[in-house]
């Protein structure tokens, strides 16, 4: 987690970090004293996201490794969602976000598909996120785009009043 978190540029990466199983929140072994993110002593949204994409990474690469029987995938849902404060006009294009926010975005799919690479292919991860970068590796990662009427749940579902009937 600490190298993880250290790519990403997260708060007190630099001081080791880990995921406390008796708390089940992630602490940071700061000199001062451990700092506790479920007691807000690291903030903001970066952090949070990064902290808890770098445990869930970690945790299914450690379930990997050991063989152990656990579903080898993880399921996203909107991680650049942080960055989308609410007072937002369109809430969710990424136009809107400055370009720090879109490169913490990119950075975390840009860890998630490495870790992915250098697990062989062995863990899946499924992201449903509005974010959409140019990067090569990032669009040939891509299996659907649901834009212009297309998305995932069919519009004959929502009018048919028999979802799965077609």
């Amino acid at each position: 987690m600490t190298t993880w978190a250290v790519q990403l540029g997260l708060e007190h990466a630099e001081d080791g970090v880990q995921i406390d199983l008796d708390r089940l929140t992630i602490v940071a072994d700061t000199p001062g004293a451990p700092a506790y993110m479920d007691r807000g002593e690291i903030g903001s949204g970066m952090n949070w996201v990064g902290y808890h994409l770098t445990s869930y990474l970690a945790l299914q690469r450690f379930f990997i490794e050991q063989q152990r029987p656990v579903p080898s995938f993880l399921v996203l849902d909107q991680p650049s969602q942080a960055f989308f404060p609410r007072d937002r006009e369109t809430g969710g294009d990424l136009d809107e976000l400055t370009d720090t926010d879109r490169e913490n975005t990119r950075r975390l799919y840009e860890l998630t598909f490495q870790i992915v690479q250098q697990l062989g292919g062995r863990l899946q991860v499924i992201a449903l996120d509005h974010a959409d970068f140019e990067d090569e590796w990032f669009a040939e990662s891509v299996v659907q785009r649901w834009r212009g009427g297309e998305a995932l749940i069919p519009r004959t579902w929502l009018t048919s009043g028999n979802p799965g009937s077609e």
